[in-house]
């Protein structure tokens, strides 16, 4: 049988020459849209070894993967790693033109951040002391210049607040230590759960001559989805490999939350 013929449309392709750069540069009206009060998603999907995970995270802390945490040397030199011009990946670029955007920004500011994971369509906190503690996604109603809206949040999750780009990826690597991952014929580091790094932005003004104090929220969730691949006869003999794979493309339900 002759291979049916497919057109697709696409905004932009990007070469393989491409650098983390340039693929910022795309998504970057995002980042300046979530600080101007409007939720962004930037969301990475491919199969394992595309470079998913090295899009989001950057080189140098993409290989935290695997490392054992010691008193010593709790993280790597992050100031050391920012004054490098290395191919950092968007979570590095985005934080820092968060910080630098919302200096200028009147009123009170606050940056908090979550890193959730979704591993076999249940969803743990990468941050919270019981990482294997399976969370709940409930609904509420929440009120915004008078207005009722319904909400999508993660019940119990962990939100820090953050003052800079060095706090922040303490807590990024910190999470990225839990994460699940796994050899495959592919990738040896293979992701094999969904990431998905939340910043809250909160904004207070309090217009001049007047009592009433405006709260702005915005949301920002950075997705590194997880690795997918043809299975093999050995995930097809094992119950837990397998299980993963069938569970992988179902979890992509979980991020409507």
């Amino acid at each position: 049988r002759y291979p049916v013929s497919r057109e697709f449309s696409l905004d932009r392709v990007l070469g393989p020459s491409s650098s983390n750069a340039d693929v910022y540069n795309l998504v970057r009206d995002s980042i300046k849209s979530f600080t101007e009060g409007f939720n962004s998603t930037i969301l990475a999907f491919g199969q394992s070894g595309s470079g998913k995970t090295h899009t989001i995270l950057g080189q140098k802390i993409e290989s935290v993967f695997g490392r054992e945490e010691t008193e010593e040397s709790q993280y790597f030199e992050i100031e050391d790693h920012l004054a490098q011009a290395g191919d950092h990946g968007i979570i590095i670029r985005s934080l820092r033109d968060i910080f630098r955007e919302t200096k200028h920004i009147s009123g009170k500011v606050s940056l908090y951040c979550s890193f959730i994971e979704i591993y076999n369509e249940n969803t743990y906190d990468l941050l919270a002391r019981e990482t294997k503690k399976k969370l709940s996604i409930r609904e509420r109603v929440v009120s915004q210049l008078g207005n009722n809206n319904t909400e999508i949040f993660v019940e119990g999750l962990t939100r820090r607040r953050v003052h800079n780009t060095n706090e922040a990826l303490k807590l990024l690597q910190r999470g990225l230590r839990q994460r699940r991952t796994r050899a495959t014929e592919m990738n040896e580091h293979s992701s094999r759960s969904h990431a998905v790094f939340r910043m809250v932005l909160e904004i207070e003004d309090s217009s001049k001559g007047s009592d009433v104090t405006v709260l702005r929220r915005s949301k920002l969730q950075i997705v590194d989805l997880a690795g997918s691949e043809k299975m093999s006869e050995n995930d097809l003999t094992s119950s837990g490999s397998f299980a993963e794979h069938k569970n992988i493309n179902q979890s992509l339900s979980v991020l409507g939350m």
